[in-house]
Order: structure tokens, then sequence, then C-alpha cells
């Protein structure tokens, strides 16, 4: 077997022209699939980055409370006995951000008003507002000062606002009393795609005025964990040990929580019931962004891939119909037919990995250099794209897969013309001498 492999090598190495042609547009498809990878994976990584950073941790606890069966907030009561019972069933939490939920209420500046998700933080709290988000004026830290927001550079814009600026923000309490605050814009970070378009970020304290919640009450625990992955796992630990303490669960479903109240206030029940949920839950209609870019990537590349592999069982039957006294000779002097079928299927191989690695390899530098640095056409790419800029991401071990996967479909592709291959008999040879 090594012999026919050597002499397999020795074919591609000696068929330039073909070697080229071939191993060029194996080397485009491959170039194309990793940059479609890295588009794809760039996405995902974005809409992780930017929900675990402003809507979600790796786990949640929220929930809502009714005073009616029509009438639902998204808060939790006695927010402390909860966090209590999520320390003890995952010590291994990296850390926990504690948020009050508001309602989508107007925020209102002296030029125009926005309808957003006001969301009360605690600033020395919030680790990964200070690992993420880029801030372009102001200090983050003012943000433990009372009365004060954290705002996104699209909507200072559209507000016309600067640091310093006043802000007004709107509210309807429990019992439905309209309400008011005034609050100062203390820093503008960069914007995070689409989900920062929709969330204001204020100190707890204005959002507890602002609601009327009493002290104790919370809105979301999120929850970080050293590993993404264990999420699922977690929130099962942590739905069975709040059962054990008699509190009430919502059933789980996967769609962000601020979706929920519609499908709460229809349910004839009063009190607090929690919500458990996990990252992808909460991302969940974000999720189809990457499924359709898996979609059309797949797409794309099996139609190129389609006519990659036309090209070359159409190249390689040329070939042996040109190499019919090589063929016949090998045959002569006691080559089987099983080596001739391996040495037409290992020529193929050979080509597939050559030009799979070399298209490997500039789609991972394709990646590279245009990840972060290139600026989408318009605000709509932007917003399908959740980024400012073109990110991309691509693992090594996918590469590796890439380059695995078209040397095995370009193999299974030769095996045609490598079985006309084994027909040629040994006296081909003599008659194609003659001929």
């Amino acid at each position: 077997m090594g012999r026919v492999l050597l002499i397999a090598f020795r074919n591609v190495m000696s068929s330039r022209l073909r070697t080229l042609l071939l191993g060029g547009a194996i080397a485009f498809v491959t170039m194309l699939l990793v940059f479609m990878m890295g588009l794809s994976g760039g996405v995902q990584e974005t809409i992780l980055r930017s929900a675990t950073t402003l809507s979600t941790g790796d786990v949640n606890v929220s929930g809502y409370y009714k005073t009616s069966p029509s009438s639902a907030r998204p808060v939790v009561t006695d927010v402390a006995a909860v966090e209590a019972v999520v320390r003890e069933t995952l010590p291994e939490a990296t850390h926990m951000v504690r948020r009050l939920s508001g309602d989508f209420d107007r925020v209102i500046s002296a030029s125009g008003s926005l309808q957003n998700a006001l969301i009360g933080v605690e600033a020395n709290e919030e680790k990964k507002f200070r690992e993420v988000l880029s801030i372009l004026e102001g200090d983050l830290a003012d943000l433990a000062e009372p009365g004060t927001a954290l705002i996104f550079k699209r909507q200072a814009e559209e507000l016309e606002v600067k640091v310093g600026d006043a802000l007004v923000l709107t509210g309807t309490t429990a019992r439905g009393v309209h309400n008011t605050a005034d609050v100062r814009v203390v820093a503008i970070a960069d914007d995070m795609g689409i989900l920062s378009a929709f969330e204001t970020f204020v100190d707890a304290g204005t959002v507890r005025k602002l609601y009327q919640l009493k002290e104790g009450t919370g809105g979301t625990l999120m929850i970080y964990l050293p590993d993404r992955k264990d999420a699922p796992a977690a929130a099962e630990k942590l739905r069975a040990a709040l059962e054990a303490k008699d509190y009430a669960l919502m059933t789980p479903e996967a769609k962000p929580f601020w979706q929920k109240k519609s499908t709460v206030e229809r349910e004839d029940w009063t009190g607090q019931r929690l919500d458990v949920t996990t990252w992808r839950d909460e991302v969940a209609n974000l999720l189809p962004i990457v499924d359709g870019l898996d979609v059309v990537s797949a797409l794309l590349v099996f139609i190129l891939m389609g006519i990659i592999l036309a090209g070359i069982i159409i190249a390689l039957s040329m070939s042996i119909r040109r190499r019919t006294q090589e063929i016949g000779t090998l045959r002569a002097i006691g080559m089987g037919r099983g080596s001739v079928l391996w040495m037409v299927v290992f020529e193929a191989a050979i080509l597939a990995l050559i030009g799979a690695t070399v298209g490997a390899v500039l789609g991972a530098v394709v990646v590279g250099a245009l990840s972060g640095h290139v600026e989408p056409p318009n605000e709509a790419v932007k917003i399908f794209l959740l980024s400012d800029t073109l990110v991309l991401k691509v693992q090594a071990a996918a590469l590796v897969r890439a380059v695995f996967t078209i040397a095995v479909v370009t193999s299974i592709a030769a095996l045609l013309p490598a079985m006309k291959a084994t027909r040629i008999q040994p006296v081909a040879a003599m008659q194609s001498a003659n001929g």
C-alpha cells in the first residue's frame, strides 16, 4: 500500500497543470467554507458576548409577581433568600449579578425620546461591564451614584445628548401610578448590536424609586459558571433546589424572560413564581440568525463543492483515458485491480489535501485580517451581524474538520473513475503502444 501511495503522489506531482487547476478550485472552496464558518462563529460569539454582558448570565433566576391574575410585575419579592439557595446549590459559580427589571418605558431628552427597557444595576457588581463595554465618553464608575444612567452610542445620537446631560424616565408602578425620575448621563458606551439598542442602564436605586419597589425586592440574578456548557445541568439542579424550598416555578420555556409577560398575564394564578433560564433561552430569538448563516453557508458550499467534484470526476476520467498504457503496464507487471483503484483514490485524496490545506490557511489569514477591521455598509447589516464591525472567528479544530471533510468527499467522488481504471486490461498497454 505504501508503494501505491508513492506512485499516486508522483502522479499528482507530475501532472502540474491538473494539480494547479483542481487544487486551486478546491483551495477556493475551502477558503470560502472557512470564511463562512468564521462569519457564523463571529456572529455567535458576538451574540454571546453581548447577551452575557447586557441581558443574561449563564443561568438566570427571575420571576413574576401577580397581585391579580391579569397583572404581572417582573420582580422577585425576597431576592436575598433566593440568592442564598443559588449560592448553596451552585458553589462553583464564579460570580453573580443582581439586576432590577423595569418595563419598556420612555427615556426622554430635550430633543427626543426612546422606548427602552429600563434596567437597574449595581455598578460595583458589574464585572462584565468593566471587561467588555467600550466606554466612549464618561466613567462607568459614576454609575454607582444615585440618579445616573449609562446609554449607548446610537441612543445618544437619537436623543442628542452627551455626558452630563439630563434625561427623564417614565414608568408605571404596580398600582398603576405613572411616575417619573430624573437621571444624568454619566457614560456612553459603544454599541453592541441589536441588544444595546433597546436597553438603558440606570442605578438600581433610581429604578427602585421609579417603580416604587420595596427594599429586598429584586429582578434577576445572573449567575456565571466556569464553563458555559454546564448551564443546562446547573439550571436543572437549581430548579430542583428551589422546588425543594417550596418556591413555585414557571414552566421552562426557550424564550427571553421579557417575552413571557403576556403569557403570564393570561394565566390564572397570583403571588410569586420564579423562572430559571439559561443563556440559550434568553437569546433564543437571536439564534435563528446563526442558523440562517449556517444554512446559507452549507448551501453555497454544497453547490460549489458539487461543481468541483464534477470537475474532479471528469478530470480523473480523462487522465485515466490518457494513461491507459501506463495503467495497463502496471497491471502487466503485477498490480492488482484493488491497487489500481487505491492509486486513483490516493491521487484524488492527495490533491484534495494539498488544495484544502492551502485554502484553509488562506481562509484563516483572510478571517484574521478582516475581523474587526471592516465596517458593514449600512445599519441593517450591522443589526443583522449584531456588531458595528465585521466579526469573524474560526477555531483551529474547525479548520482541521474542513480539510478532512473535503478530502474524504473528494476521495469518495474519485471512486467512479477509479473503478473504470480497474477495468483496464494488461493487453491495453500493448495495444496503446502499437496503435
